[in-house]
């Protein structure tokens, strides 16, 4: 695949997750509604881990999400 289709769809990927969080119910959202607005879950930018809980965060680039139960993810942003 070439780069600037990648990069178009990281770009997309984070326009999704930022839409999400001005959602005053983004403290969960279903994983069904990502896709729907054609969120590609394969493409992000990188991962973080928690100090406590063991969580791992999946961003791309500045929004993120962790996956909480079968079929949910928790969106969170990365705070520098």
């Amino acid at each position: 695949m070439e780069t600037s289709r990648i990069k178009k769809i990281l770009e997309r990927n984070r326009k999704v997750l930022k839409r999400m969080f001005a959602r005053k119910d983004k403290h969960e959202i279903e994983k069904e509604r990502l896709l729907k607005v054609g969120f590609k879950f394969d493409y992000h930018t990188h991962f973080k881990d928690t100090k406590f809980g063991n969580y791992t965060y999946t961003f791309c680039f500045d929004y993120g999400y962790r996956a909480v139960k079968d079929g949910y993810g928790k969106r969170t942003d990365l705070k520098l």
